[in-house]
């Protein structure tokens, strides 16, 4: 948790002092990520259409996929916390995504600084097929890294103050770490009412878990971003299969289908914006 002064973008005078969960490193990107980016995530009701029956996509792999919508490149991100008609710049961070197809491998590299507080993260896995080798990331609260090789998976967990944990497991096949979640939305055949859902592995209470992510097409819309022109997006919803599982709203590029946008709350009355910029 943390309190920081808001400031009303029309008067530019600082309100009353609110508090607020700050975002950790799973949806950046990433945060992608990210899906592995926000901590304590709230539930964001939005009215949906009937969607038609959800495509499953199975695994690495996956036909469904089209790994032609990715390359390599890289990003540079704005987080923004906006309640009522006030709001605040928080953090800023970068991203890069490196394509290696002689090695087959695919990394994303992201740093992200949240008033004051560093964060990094760095995943690998198979190209083009995205299941998961590796991962290693630090923030305020932990550091995590884990391996996967001839079907182990093997981590561990340290908390900013404890012992660090060990934990392994065996794989039957090959799976997605959650990081990827925006990189696979990106791969999708995006359409109007489209519905999916992806399986995928998070640290969560002390070791991976396997969850389901069910991916909604809520419509288009013309996002508008400040300094930039306005863009035509696909509006889509994520959400996690657990008992209060995170709900997060992307905005992708009609045509390219990067990331533009990344919108949640933490808690009620509480947005958060991830703005991404490609360089």
């Amino acid at each position: 948790m943390c309190e920081h002064p808001l400031r009303s973008p029309a008067h530019g005078n600082r309100l009353s002092p609110v508090t607020y969960d700050l975002p950790s490193f799973r949806i950046l990107p990433y945060l992608f990520m990210q899906p592995r980016l926000f901590l304590a995530l709230g539930l964001l009701v939005l009215a949906s259409p009937a969607f038609a029956q959800p495509i499953v996509i199975t695994g690495p792999g996956d036909e469904t996929l089209d790994m032609t919508m990715v390359e390599s490149g890289s990003q540079t991100f704005t987080m923004t916390v906006i309640q009522g008609e006030a709001q605040q710049s928080v953090g800023n961070g970068e991203s890069s995504v490196t394509i290696d197809e002689e090695r087959g491998v695919i990394e994303a590299v992201r740093s992200m600084d949240v008033m004051g507080q560093k964060m990094a993260d760095t995943t690998r896995a198979a190209w083009p097929s995205l299941a998961a080798l590796a991962h290693r990331s630090e923030n305020m609260q932990r550091t995590l890294a884990f391996d996967i090789a001839d079907g182990q998976l093997v981590g561990e967990h340290r908390p900013q103050s404890g012992e660090a944990a060990s934990f392994e497991m065996a794989l039957d096949a090959p799976v997605f770490d959650s990081a990827w979640m925006g990189m696979l939305i990106e791969t999708l055949p995006l359409a109007d009412g489209y519905a999916a859902t992806i399986p995928a592995y998070e640290y969560e209470e002390g070791t991976m878990n396997a969850f389901t992510y069910s991916v909604d097409v809520l419509g288009q819309e013309k996002l508008t971003r400040e300094g930039q022109a306005p863009t035509d997006a696909w509006l889509v919803q994520v959400s996690r299969d657990s008992e209060g599982g995170e709900v997060v709203n992307y905005y992708l590029a009609k045509d390219s289908h990067d990331i533009l946008r990344i919108m949640l709350e933490p808690q009620p009355g509480l947005t958060v914006l991830v703005d991404f910029t490609n360089v």
